[in-house]
């Protein structure tokens, strides 16, 4: 999963982390926090897009999925 934060009109890439799940139909808990080497980090607020793919055991990937979603605190 990809996510970008937006600025002023443009989206900022904030990060991306991946999920291994069963096959079918599945949902992500995200709590606002992302890793990228230095410890979970929470997301400072804004609006943010999230790109979602998912990839079958033969390395086929899904098309993009995109979601949106805000942080208040």
């Amino acid at each position: 999963m990809r996510v970008a934060l937006r600025r002023r009109t443009v989206f900022r890439r904030a990060g991306s982390f991946t999920r291994r799940l069963r096959a079918g139909r599945r949902s992500i808990a995200f709590r606002g926090r992302l890793d990228q080497g230095f410890g979970p980090q929470a997301l400072p607020p804004g609006r943010y897009r999230f790109a979602l793919r998912a990839e079958d055991s033969a390395g086929n990937d899904s098309a993009w999925v995109l979601r949106s979603s805000r942080v208040v605190r």
